[in-house]
């Protein structure tokens, strides 16, 4: 739901593989075009509660929330994290994750500012 919201506002989103982590790209995939199935398998009436959220939070629905999620997360390059590497690889990763956020904040605010400007 937090990277429904985030993706709902137009927010940068960084996704971070982690090295070992049993995260399939293709698995996501798929399960993302079944959330509601998905979720049911792993935790009966989860998505009884999802959808009561989304409704709460903006009149969503569970199928706009999947079909977004479905559009934003294998669209989304992802940061390779391993944890296994050397304290230096390490670090060199952090940092890169670190300037990815920053590079994306200062994204986000140029467009808000130019959209702010335009109206």
């Amino acid at each position: 739901m937090q990277v429904n919201e985030a993706a709902r506002l137009k927010k940068p989103i960084l996704c971070v593989h982690v090295a070992g982590s049993g995260y399939d790209f293709h698995s996501a995939k798929v399960y993302l075009r079944d959330m509601r199935g998905g979720l049911e398998k792993l935790r009966p009436g989860a998505a009884a509660v999802v959808d009561c959220l989304l409704k709460l939070r903006g009149n969503r629905t569970f199928e706009q929330m999947e079909e977004e999620l479905l559009n934003v997360i294998p669209n989304t390059i992802s940061v390779s994290m391993n944890p296994g590497d050397t304290s230096e690889m390490t670090a060199a990763t952090v940092e890169r994750i670190a300037n990815l956020v920053r590079q994306a904040k200062a994204e986000s605010k140029d467009k808000t500012q130019q959209q702010a400007g335009t109206r």
